[in-house]
């Protein structure tokens, strides 16, 4: 939580700067040069998957990050950083309830149990949330 909250305040004030695209561009060009770099250090095996693995291993790289990050950097330019901050605690209860059609899987007690929590509790945190303030000179 504190490496989310300090990577969207140091997103939010590069954004303003650049605007959601470049910003996103370098980003992720960044993340994959980063990523390449450990591949090549830790030699993990890349290769061998069945044709549908790399489909889905495509739709998780544009679906989640090219759609969903970039959202969060244009939402970030547009509402105050403790709002986006709020909205991303639904993802993992979202991709929960995708995985019960897509996947096939069957939610633990827990997450029946804590995912209305999450979702009052994000509902209750954004009632309160105002539009950004803006700086002043």
């Amino acid at each position: 939580a504190f490496f989310v909250a300090v990577s969207q305040t140091i997103r939010r004030k590069t954004r303003d700067e650049t605007g959601a695209l470049p910003y996103s561009a370098v980003a992720y060009t960044s993340a994959t040069v980063v990523l390449w770099l450990a591949v090549l250090i830790v030699r993990p095996s890349i290769s061998g998957f069945a044709a549908d693995a790399w489909v889905f291993i495509l739709l998780l790289a544009l679906i989640p990050q090219l759609v969903g990050h970039t959202s969060i950097n244009y939402a970030l330019g547009h509402l105050r950083v403790v709002t986006v901050g709020l909205a991303i605690l639904g993802e993992p209860l979202l991709a929960t309830i995708y995985a019960i059609p897509v996947l096939g899987e069957t939610p633990p007690i827990g997450v029946l149990i804590g995912g209305p929590l999450i979702v009052a509790g994000v509902a209750l945190g954004l009632s309160g949330s105002r539009a950004p303030v803006e700086p002043q000179a």
